[in-house]
C-alpha cells in the first residue's frame, strides 16, 4: 500500500542551515533556468524544457545524497544539475556551444549533460531509456559491493513505459539500490495524466505489484517533506533493502518546451498551483521560523543572480569547438 506523506510545515523544528540551504538551491535552479530563457530571447540559443515550479523535488532529494551517488535527470533535468554540483559555467557552456560545457561543445538545442565525477549520468535519448540505464548502474553498485544509490527521475506520461516495469521488477528481484522519483505536473507534453493514466489517484500505487515500498507526496512543492522522504528510501538501498518509488506532485509553469504557450491547461487548475510557488512558499514557511527575513532573501536572489550571469559570461568567453572535435569519441574498426 502506497503510504501517503504528510506534510512538514513548520520548518522551525529542523535546522536553520537545512532549511535556508533548500531556499538558496531552490532560488539558484530558479535563476539558472531563467538565464537560459533569457538566451533562447536572445537567439543565443536553442530549444529548452523550462523546469521552473518544480524546484522541490531536486532540491529536497540531491540534499540526500553523496558525490559518489548516480543520478540520472529526466527532461527538466536542470534543477536536478544544478542541485547535484555541476558547475554552473558547465551548465551554460553546453547551452552556448562552447568548449566550456559539460559535452565540450556537443551542446545547443535539447542538452544532455553528463559529469561522472559527481555522479551525473545523463539520461536517455527517448522517454523510458532511463529505466534500463538506472538498472544496469544499479547492478554495477552491487557488485562492486559498494553503498551508492541511484536515482532516476521521470515524469508520469513516462511511468507509461513499458521500460519502468521491466526495471522495476528487476531493481526488486535483486534489491538493487535505485530510487524512482515520478514527477507527477499532470501533463505528458500536452496530454492530461488524469486521461492516460488507468490509475488516476495515485500512480506510485503501480509499485506495489512488484514489491517495492511506495511513497506519495501531494504538495511536490514542499523540499523538506520530499528530502525526510527520499532520506528513508536512501538509507533503506545503501543497507541492500532495495528499490522504493516516490511519486512527487508538482507543477510546471510554462508549457512543455519554450514557446508552447501551454493553453491545454486547466485555468483555474494553474492558477491554483501558482499561488503555490515552491519558493515563495519556502519563504513563508522560513519567515514564520524566524530563519529568514525579506532582506536576506532578497540577497540571496541577487547573489544567485550574479552567479548565473558570471557563469554566462565565463561560458560565452571560451572556444567554439573547431571541427576535430566532431570525431573524438567516435570509435569505428
Amino acid at each position: 500500500m502506497t503510504q501517503k506523506v504528510k506534510a512538514l510545515e513548520d520548518w522551525g523544528q529542523y535546522p536553520k542551515d537545512l532549511v535556508v540551504g533548500f531556499y538558496k538551491m531552490m532560488v539558484l535552479e530558479r535563476a539558472v533556468d531563467d538565464g537560459i530563457l533569457g538566451l533562447i530571447k536572445e537567439g543565443r540559443t536553442g530549444s529548452h524544457h523550462p523546469g521552473a515550479g518544480e524546484e522541490a523535488p531536486a532540491a529536497g532529494v540531491m540534499a540526500t545524497l553523496r558525490k559518489d551517488d548516480y543520478l540520472y535527470y529526466h527532461h527538466r533535468g536542470v534543477n536536478s544539475q544544478v542541485a547535484k554540483g555541476l558547475p554552473l559555467v558547465d551548465i551554460f557552456g553546453d547551452f552556448l556551444g562552447t568548449m566550456a560545457g559539460s559535452t565540450r561543445g556537443f551542446g545547443a538545442g535539447i542538452i544532455h549533460m553528463i559529469e561522472p565525477d559527481i555522479g551525473i549520468l545523463g539520461q536517455g535519448g527517448t522517454l523510458g531509456s532511463s529505466f534500463p540505464l538506472a538498472t544496469g548502474t544499479g547492478i554495477t553498485v552491487k557488485y562492486r559491493k559498494t553503498d551508492q544509490v541511484v536515482v532516476v527521475f521521470y515524469g508520469e506520461g513516462t511511468s507509461n513505459r513499458g521500460t519502468w516495469q521491466e526495471s522495476i521488477n528487476v531493481c526488486s528481484a535483486m534489491k538493487l539500490p535505485v530510487i524512482f522519483i515520478c514527477q507527477n505536473n499532470n501533463y505528458a507534453v500536452s496530454v492530461d495524466a488524469r486521461k492516460t493514466c488507468a490509475k488516476k489517484d495515485y500512480i506510485a500505487d503501480r509499485a506495489e505489484g512488484f514489491g517495492v515500498p511506495a511513497y506519495y507526496i501531494e504538495d511536490g512543492n514542499n523540499p523538506l517533506t520530499i528530502y525526510e522522504t527520499a532520506k528513508e528510501c536512501v538509507e533503506r538501498a545503501r543497507k541492500g533493502e532495495g528499490p522504493s518509488m516516490i511519486e512527487v506532485c508538482t507543477y510546471r509553469h510554462h508549457g512543455h518546451f519554450m514557446g508552447d504557450p501551454g493553453a491545454y491547461k486547466n485555468p483555474e487548475e494553474a492558477k491554483e498551483w501558482m499561488a503555490n510557488d515552491p519558493i515563495e512558499k519556502a519563504f513563508e514557511r522560513l519567515s514564520k521560523a524566524g530563519y529568514l527575513t525579506e532582506e536576506e532573501a532578497k540577497a540571496i536572489r541577487e547573489e544567485a543572480d550574479k552567479k548565473v550571469q558570471e557563469a554566462i559570461d565565463e561560458a560565452a568567453k571560451a572556444p567554439q569547438p573547431t571541427k576535430e572535435r566532431m570525431f573524438q569519441g567516435l570509435f569505428a574498426e
